[in-house]
């Protein structure tokens, strides 16, 4: 102030006094170019125009690709990441978002969120007109503030109600445009991201796990995006929500911005227009000198670590019954908690590290924006007076005075938050880059690998027949598997492909099914049916991959996979009914019929679910078949039927099989051996003759009836119906309130209530220090108008602090919230196999595992805002209505309690359920993430069935509900709105000018003429200031209702979660009326008048009774879903059973079983030996040990390849055959007394399986074995057959 700073905002129109000489011959040329500029008519009126648009332009420039994301996009395709795969800058990931999702204007393009931008800028150019209007209605008022008459003031008065109507509809409308076009720009990136994602199997390329040297390494040499679907599910819809946010306000900052800065110039010269944008470049520069901080990469780095939180979730509840047969709770309770504890502790940092240049942006672009809009308005009037334009001695002067100083304070306010504006969405370009940077990586990933993919189909050839000719079988990283391959199949013929695990079998087909690259020879295959919507094109080459793969739908959708939209016309009932009595799944098509929408994965046993996949080769007749290890839990006699029947007879299918059994040799013509040594391999040719006889003996073994009697077809249906949906009561969100807040937790809402106390203090003396300065144009009190600048700025940085303190403090109270919850109900989930129970009878509860991570996260986040949502405005309401009170008497105010009662119970009527559609959107969004995540788990199967287009038109399906839902909200919101708006939001304005009006009653014509009408001034800008606080204190009053309704909806569902996880653990989730008697012993297990049965009452074998002592081991046979596996759930206390007594070793290290489905846990290679064991660190003697056990079943190899400390997916990176080696080598490490081996060496040869049994009964180990035959009867003293055709459903015999 003391260097005259004011001069360059000094009134155009009016010569100003003499000012001291400038210091310095910048400022001097500055002066005049400004000086020019202010008396320069049209030219300046156009340069403010300028000035203005270059708010424009620094979004856009924001927005526009930097250096290291302009240019020519970079392929990132196989091979490419090393030379040019760098990930866009800050501001190119926003710019390509932009450039991506913006319709082509000029075009007149009204798709993707055309007709919603150009309803912006229309509702814009409207919001300026009313703008306008009420700038033009406040000076007429102002101007009778003063002058009081009454007809003038009334008139005045209903043309602000008239304009309040108008703009409460506009805004709301301009809110639902905004979120329609976040929505339909949602839609526009999904959109985008499926189709490139289901693009020539790129789902297969992002996910695969790249150079890891396994058998199923990743499809190229850049490392995987583990959370792909975290990106297209939750980072594409913040993308699309934040950016239309910002071009929204962008739109407005620069059209309202321009507009404003012209009428300021036009009415009170250039010093007023370019002053907002003068503070807002300082402003701008200074923040990012102080504030340098890149928020958006912290922010990317947190989505991240929770992305992987919720993988590990997801993991979990894939693989829980492996995980619970594997005693293995501890072990995934530490991995989830210590994944979450690296996410909390990285948003702890971000929290700490957010805070100074939160504190910087809110300082800068809020709080002393209110002070200096006071100097810009006020400042003037005191330094430079308009003594020649206002006569202050008369009523008329000093109310032409208020009326201007009130419409150019309007003005200013405007062009001050178009300013704002532009500064906000500067910095909220870095804050979205965290997301935007995530999506556009994975998106030009995606792009890079369509293109790989169409130059790798250049070099496979369309041929009648299947050909390799001199090809290098190679994983991605190089790793030579098999070298010059040369074979060819022709149509009717057979080939028995062979060898040790990890010889490349499986890589030979990934090859010819194109998920590898062939980096030498060619191929010839014929081509795959495209499965056009409803059609089914049969012949071409059909895959049954190692691991089946059950698509959510009907049971003709199962068959007709990858089909989309199969109908009866493609596939009659009838049809379905006899193809699956082909393969001994009958009751299947009775029990569910064609259309009934199952959720497969949870219904079949893997036997059912490896004859539904031979029963979808009847469905599509191809000319040459891919056998997997497709036939592992299958009988002989449905493996003979397979090739016989179904391969041979008069189809004559072509067929290439994947197997270690010998036996299978009978139904081949060639037999090609790799893994011989170095690459090599023999082709030779089969005489079927030599096998017949052992083919023969063995179905005579197998062949039994099938059993055929009913199975529970979905626990968690029975118990959704028995429970019902769970009502929320207010006293569950207090119950979750108190065990997540700290321990102090009167010490902790003491603070948080002081805090708000302090800042509401604040708040009130900045509001005080506001009317003051209003006032002190009147007495022109120049070293009072430096006073009060200094404290207003002291006053605005101690509000800033103060604020950015209390958002410190929701942010740490909803950590620690979601800390306390969060191991709470893992502690609960975790407990005495609990994941498990809740997957067999959740009561309906299909995703817990989004209700801990993503939910839990949200309630913490809206519960810790809401201490500070409901005290600051009764702190607020009570300070101001004193206030107030003073001013305009008792009885005024106590129109507001009116107000708030009837206001409240018009805005509760009125509300929607919205609670009810929040838990409904949560269900749908976890629907649509599910389905991302049931693709991502298996992406190999799914790119050997070709089925990528069929699993897009699912999540296309998913998201379409999603998005309806979505619009049907926004609709109800808007509507709603209406009323909350006009009673929250218009009714302030309106009635401040009936208290002003009143007050204005009370002041004498005499008084205003002796201070120059400054006390009315004051008070007018008092009542002002304390009527807008009050009113905004009632609206947020009325809206905490709202809030706690939506936050009902995540309320219900944790707190449905947390009940069923403790009636679990009261009564284990079974509905049996008599449970089994448990007996401890450590040399037999026995089982004696145990009925077996499902979780939901359903028996399968009645009063089994058989002894197994330590020493002699069982075998159990049956057909499919007969009860096998049910016994394993038995032994292993998974199930409880029906009555009798199961005696079993009480130490868990003495019994160990080893699930049908292959687990493989997060970690390293040890820890998949180790499981459920963990070993912090492998010294030399400890490593030698467990190279031992991979030795002793054959993979030691992997060691070699993969090391001992790498953390990797190895659930992809193994073949099917090391995975269930790893697992025998889990069994041999624990050394148990007893093992129960559920169909565990299925993929691995003859062989290999006798030297892994007798590497047991070397350790000791007595095996329980089931199986689908009897095999390696030598190694077991007997045999417990389950038949349908046994009294009991069951049969106990020797087998020596």
């Amino acid at each position: 102030l003391k260097l005259q700073f004011l001069y360059l905002i000094a009134p155009g129109r009016h010569r100003a006094p003499a000012r001291p000489p400038l210091p310095s011959y910048t400022q001097q040329m500055l002066a005049k170019m400004l000086t020019a500029a202010a008396t320069g008519g049209a030219r300046a009126r156009a340069a403010v125009v300028a000035l203005a648009l270059l708010s424009l332009w620094l979004i856009l420039k924001a927005l526009r690709p930097g250096k290291r994301g302009g240019g020519k996009r970079p392929v990132e395709g196989a091979g490419a990441g090393k030379k040019n795969g760098k990930k866009p800058g800050v501001k190119g990931a926003v710019g390509k978002m932009w450039a991506l999702l913006c319709p082509k204007l000029l075009k007149f393009d009204m798709g993707g969120g055309g007709w919603q931008v150009w309803g912006i800028l229309l509702l814009s150019l409207i919001r300026m007109y009313l703008m306008d209007q009420a700038s033009r209605i406040v000076q007429r008022l102002d101007h009778n503030a003063m002058t009081r008459d009454q007809a003038v003031f009334w008139k005045g008065f209903y043309d602000q109600c008239k304009l309040a109507v108008v703009a409460c509809v506009h805004r709301q409308t301009y809110k639902y445009v905004e979120n329609s076009l976040a929505l339909e720009w949602r839609r526009k990136l999904t959109s985008m991201l499926h189709v490139e994602y289901f693009n020539a199997r790129n789902y297969y390329a992002v996910n695969a796990a790249a150079a890891q040297g396994g058998e199923n390494a990743g499809a190229v040499a850049l490392p995987p995006i583990p959370d792909s679907d975290e990106r297209i599910t939750a980072d594409a819809k913040e993308v699309s929500t934040q950016l239309a946010h910002a071009f929204c306000e962008s739109i407005y900052a620069s059209t309202a911005g321009t507009f404003f800065a012209f009428k300021l110039g036009q009415f009170y010269g250039l010093h007023l227009a370019v002053a907002p944008y003068v503070y807002l470049w300082t402003m701008i520069v200074l923040t990012k000198v102080v504030a340098p901080t890149n928020l958006g990469k912290w922010i990317g780095e947190v989505k991240r670590l929770f992305g992987e939180y919720k993988s590990a979730h997801e993991h979990l509840i894939t693989n829980s019954e492996a995980v619970a047969a594997l005693q293995g709770g501890p072990f995934e309770r530490d991995t989830l908690t210590a994944k979450f504890k690296a996410a909390i502790k990285k948003a702890r940092q971000f929290s700490k590290v957010a805070l100074w240049p939160n504190f910087v942006e809110q300082l800068a672009f809020t709080w002393l924006l209110r002070s200096f809009m006071s100097a810009f308005v006020v400042g003037p009037h005191i330094y430079f007076p308009y003594d020649n334009k206002y006569n202050l001695k008369t009523i008329e002067g000093i109310a032409q005075l208020k009326g201007d100083v009130g419409h150019q304070f309007v003005l200013v306010v405007q062009s001050m938050i178009a300013a704002g504006t532009t500064a906000k969405m500067l910095n909220q370009v870095g804050r979205i880059s965290g997301a935007a940077g995530r999506v556009y990586e994975l998106l030009d990933r995606l792009k890079g690998y369509s293109k790989d993919a169409s130059a790798q189909a250049d070099q496979v050839a369309e041929t009648d027949d299947i050909q390799f000719s001199h090809v290098d079988i190679q994983t991605p990283d190089g790793t030579l598997l098999v070298k010059d391959l040369t074979f060819s199949l022709k149509k009717g013929e057979s080939l028995l492909l062979t060898g040790h695990n990890g010889a490349g079998k499986s890589s030979i087909f990934r090859t010819l099914g194109g998920l590898w690259e062939a980096k030498t020879g060619t191929i010839g295959k014929p081509r795959f049916g495209s499965h056009a919507a409803g059609a089914l094109e049969k012949g071409g080459v059909y895959y049954l991959p190692q691991k089946p793969y059950n698509v959510t739908g009907t049971l003709r959708d199962q068959l007709c996979y990858p089909v989309i939209g199969a109908t009866a016309a493609v596939l009659s009932d009838e049809a379905i009914a006899a193809i699956l009595g082909e393969v001994k799944l009958g009751y299947l098509a009775s029990r569910y019929g064609g259309d009934e929408q199952v959720a497969w994965g949870d219904v079949l046993s893997l036997g059912e679910t490896q004859r539904l996949a031979i029963a979808r080769l009847l469905v599509h007749e191809p000319d040459f078949a891919i056998l997997d290890e497709c036939t592992s839990a299958v009988s002989g006699e449905m493996e003979r039927k397979l090739y016989e029947e179904v391969l041979g007879g008069s189809r004559r299918t072509a067929y290439i099989t994947i197997s270690h059994r010998p036996v299978l040799r009978a139904y081949h013509d060639k037999l090609l051996t790799i893994g011989i040594g170095e690459g090599r391999w023999t082709c030779e040719t089969l005489n079927k003759a030599d096998y017949q006889a052992e083919t023969s003996r063995t179905a005579a073994v197998a062949a039994a009836p099938q059993h055929q009697q009913a199975v529970a077809a979905s626990p968690r249906g029975d118990a959704a119906k028995a429970n019902g949906p769970r009502q929320v009561a207010f006293g569950d969100f207090l119950s979750l309130l108190g065990r997540g807040l700290p321990k102090q937790k009167l010490l902790h809402i003491a603070v948080v209530v002081l805090s708000v106390g302090a800042q509401v203090g604040i708040k009130v003396a900045t509001t005080r220090q506001m009317g003051l300065l209003l006032g002190a144009v009147f007495t022109r009190d120049k070293a009072g108008f430096k006073r009060l600048m200094r404290d207003s700025i002291l006053c605005n940085l101690a509000a800033a602090l103060f604020e950015q303190g209390i958002a410190y403090l929701e942010r740490h109270t909803a950590e620690t919230m979601m800390e306390t919850l969060t191991k709470d109900l893992l502690e609960k989930y975790m407990k005495n196999n609990a994941f498990y129970k809740l997957a067999q009878c959740g009561g309906g509860i299909a995703d817990p595992q989004a209700r801990i991570a993503a939910d839990l996260r949200a309630f913490t986040t809206n519960t810790a805002a809401l201490i500070p949502k409901f005290i600051r405005p009764c702190v607020e309401l009570a300070w101001f209505s004193a206030v107030l009170a003073k001013l305009v008497g008792p009885a005024k105010v106590s129109y507001f309690g009116a107000y708030l009662l009837v206001g409240g119970v018009f805005i509760k009527v009125a509300m929607p359920a919205f609670s009810r559609e929040v838990a409904k959107e949560s269900v749908l969004e976890g629907g649509f993430r599910a389905s991302h995540a049931r693709v991502k788990q298996h992406v190999e199967s799914i790119a050997f069935y070709s089925g990528g287009a069929r699993e897009k038109s699912v999540v296309d399906r998913e998201f379409k509900q999603v998005a309806k839902h979505s619009q049907q909200l926004l609709w109800q919101t808007w509507k709603f709105n209406l009323v909350n708006g006009a009673i929250i939001r218009e009714a302030p304005f309106i009635i401040q000018w009936l208290l002003r009006n009143e007050y204005s009653k009370t002041v004498s014509d005499a008084q205003v003429i002796k201070d120059g009408g400054a006390k009315l001034g004051r008070a007018q800008g008092f009542i002002f200031d304390s009527t807008n606080q009050m009113f905004q204190c009632v609206g947020d009053l009325l809206s905490f209702q709202e809030h706690l309704e939506n936050l009902y909806g995540l309320v219900g569902r944790i707190t449905e979660l947390s009940t069923r996880l403790d009636e679990l653990h009261g009564d284990d989730g079974v509905k049996s009326a008599s449970k089994v008697a448990l007996l401890d012993s450590a040399d037999r297990l026995a089982l004696e008048g145990v009925t077996i049965a499902t979780p939901t009452g359903i028996a399968l074998a009645e009063d089994v009774t058989v002894t197994v002592p330590a020493g002699e081991s069982l075998m159990v046979t049956g057909h499919t879903a007969v009860g096998k596996t049910s016994l394993f759930r038995v032994l292993g206390g998974l199930w409880k059973g029906r009555g009798g007594t199961v005696t079993r070793p009480a130490k868990a290290a003495e019994l160990f079983l080893v699930p049908q489905q292959v687990f493989m846990p997060l970690g390293t290679l040890a820890d998949q030996i180790t499981y459920p064991k963990r070993v912090a660190a492998c010294d030399a003697a400890e490593e030698e040990k467990l190279a031992g056990y991979l030795e002793l079943v054959g993979v030691r190899y992997l060691c070699d390849r993969h090391g001992w400390g790498a953390t990797k997916h190895w659930d992809q990176i193994l073949s099917l055959g090391e995975q269930q080696r790893v697992g025998m080598a889990r069994l041999f490490y624990h050394q148990p007394t007893f093992g129960v081996l559920d169909e565990c060496t299925s993929a691995v040869s003859v062989d290999a399986e006798r030297k892994l049994y007798d590497a047991a009964k070397k350790h000791g180990i007595t095996c329980v074995t089931i199986s689908q035959r009897l095999a390696l009867s030598e190694y077991h003293t007997q045999e417990l057959n389950f038949s349908e055709e046994h009294t009991k459903g069951w049969a106990l015999s020797a087998t020596k």
